[in-house]
């Protein structure tokens, strides 16, 4: 069962709590309304008795069988006597008792499965007493009415107050959607802006998560320009011991065996080593790139300046666009078509597809593929899973494509081939209609 987040939580609480008082006052009012209806028809009734009373001596005298009261709609009348019982109606029901004291009284009954008031009321004549029986037939359907309309309040009440709770808890709940925005920009490598301070009960946390985000910019910042300045300061040097070993390799005839091997690995070392230099400095120039200017860029013609002489299935649309450093995302191609040769035993295919306002670049390799424990490892900064270790290269290349596509506000993945092999996909935002080259 999936279990409902933070604001489906709040918004349900909000509904039941809704709900609950809803219920409580509908109930209440409902009683209370009943109680008063039902004693103002009893008081009713017992006034009508007390009129009708002072007719009976009067009505006797001149009936002997029958009578002739003029009875309100919905009001039978009984006069009894010790000898005779005289009815306006010959509607059976549980006559209630008579009261032995000679005094009004008055009780509820039931007549057909009605509610109806009963009321005796003793006559001027001694021994004569009026039962008046009436039954609340409009006083039920009016309650029916106003019991279905408390309903249909309650039922208004708890909509109200499952709305009024979603909208709170969003406002409660931005607060951290800003901070997971904030934490988002920070982990693709774009710039944000310092959360606002507005609420007061907020103060505290959202200063303090400000304090944090700068200090972490300040570090990578600083991280970066150590490894800028390092590979840059490097290089030169670095560009005198290569030029060495090419002179030693040019001469490598006149030396033995074992140093000739030798000046061959130190060759090797070199090459390797002015790689990673070159993609540290290239790294340290993507995150000084200002990622909010993107243009739009056709791939057709980006993957097919890399693809010169080679017989490889490209399946990409020619008017296909994405937004994106031109630059940047040249060097990421050219780092996972050089990935595949390399590393997956030649390059398959590239394809691409527009989905979603989103376009999705594939790279596919003839290697055996990339586990799946080794999937998000591959793209850190000098990460090589399985047999990779042994084979040439910087560790930084995949680095590289995944801070190509964050710098265009995009990603890039590791899967599986239909073919087989791994499939490197980057996943690059495309362009409005309205800024479309077409």
């Amino acid at each position: 069962m999936t279990r409902l987040g933070l604001r489906g939580r709040l918004a349900l609480a909000f509904s039941v709590g809704a709900l609950a008082l809803a219920s409580l006052l509908s109930v209440g009012a409902w009683t209370v309304t009943s109680q008063i209806m039902f004693d103002q028809r009893m008081q009713l009734a017992q006034q009508q008795g007390q009129v009708m009373s002072f007719r009976i001596p009067d009505d006797l005298a001149q009936a002997d069988t029958a009578f002739d009261f003029q009875e309100p709609l919905g009001t039978d009348w009984w006069v009894k006597t010790n000898q005779h019982t005289w009815s306006s109606s010959t509607t059976d029901f549980r006559e209630p008792p008579q009261p032995s004291v000679r005094e009004q009284q008055s009780q509820w009954t039931s007549v057909g499965g009605e509610r109806a008031a009963a009321v005796w009321t003793p006559a001027d004549e001694p021994g004569v007493w009026l039962l008046e029986v009436t039954v609340t037939r409009e006083l039920n359907t009016t309650l029916e009415t106003l019991r279905k309309v408390l309903i249909g309040c309650a039922v208004l009440v708890t909509a109200v107050g499952g709305l009024y709770g979603h909208v709170s808890a969003r406002r409660v709940l931005r607060p951290l959607e800003q901070i997971g925005a904030t934490a988002t920009a920070i982990a693709t490598g774009r710039q944000h802006e310092p959360l606002s301070n507005n609420d007061p009960e907020l103060a505290e946390i959202i200063g303090a998560f400000n304090d944090m985000v700068a200090s972490l910019q300040r570090r990578i910042e600083r991280d970066g320009r150590f490894a800028a300045d390092a590979a840059h300061e490097l290089k030169s040097p670095l560009t005198t011991l290569v030029g060495c070993t090419e002179l030693l390799v040019r001469r490598r005839d006149q030396f033995d065996a074992r140093t000739a091997v030798t000046v061959d690995l130190l060759q090797q070392e070199l090459v390797r080593f002015r790689a990673v230099l070159e993609d540290l400095l290239e790294l340290g120039r993507y995150e000084s790139e200002d990622s909010t200017t993107l243009e739009c860029v056709r791939l057709a013609p980006l993957v097919a300046a890399h693809l010169a002489g080679r017989d490889v299935r490209v399946e990409i649309p020619a008017d296909l666009e994405v937004l994106g450093n031109p630059r940047l995302l040249s060097r990421a191609i050219s780092n996972l078509i050089k990935n595949a040769d390399l590393h997956g035993r030649g390059l398959v295919g590239i394809s691409a597809r527009h989905s979603g306002g989103h376009v999705a670049l594939n790279v596919d390799d003839a290697g055996p593929g990339v586990p799946l424990a080794e999937r998000e490892l591959v793209f850190e900064r000098f990460r090589r899973g399985g047999a990779r270790g042994n084979l040439p290269g910087s560790g930084l290349g995949l680095s590289l494509v995944a801070q190509a596509a964050a710098s265009s506000g995009g990603s890039v993945r590791c899967t599986s081939s239909p073919q087989g092999g791994a499939r490197f996909v980057m996943t690059l935002p495309a362009p409005p209609a309205s800024e479309s080259l077409n």
